[in-house]
């Protein structure tokens, strides 16, 4: 599992090498490292799978094919993260519904919108967010 995660972590760093957070500062790639840590702390491991998802959790949303993350983890962590992805044209609320009915994808996307929501969000943003934290721990 060391090596998958190694993988991933080095697959993320790749992808997200030119891309800052909505500051225009603030290296991109602090964003995944952030929801990784807190899935560890979450499931008591760093070598749990949903950490590897969480590393590589916008990697597909920013380019990188199904067959990247599969060749530099497995299939299954391949499958998780693709689950996670949001599909162009899909609404937020179905893709919130869809996340919430796999457990791993469901903590990652938790902890990936607690972290958006650190990160200086818009009136906007903040009800989005809070609206897909009632969704995901199944208040709506």
């Amino acid at each position: 599992m060391k090596n998958i995660l190694q993988n991933a972590i080095n697959l993320a760093q790749k992808v997200h090498h030119d891309q800052f957070r909505f500051d225009e500062i603030t290296p991109y790639i602090i964003h995944p490292y952030r929801v990784a840590t807190k899935v560890a702390i979450h499931t008591g491991s760093f070598g749990n799978p949903s950490v590897i998802v969480a590393w590589l959790h916008d990697v597909m949303e920013d380019g990188c094919s199904y067959t990247d993350v599969k060749n530099n983890t497995t299939e299954t962590i391949a499958e998780l993260v693709s689950i996670i992805s949001k599909k162009p044209n899909e609404s937020y609320n179905n893709y919130i519904i869809r996340c919430r009915r796999n457990e791993t994808v469901k903590i990652v996307k938790y902890y990936d919108i607690l972290d958006n929501l650190t990160d200086q969000p818009s009136a906007r943003q903040i009800e989005k967010y809070s609206e897909a934290l009632q969704v995901l721990i199944g208040n709506r």
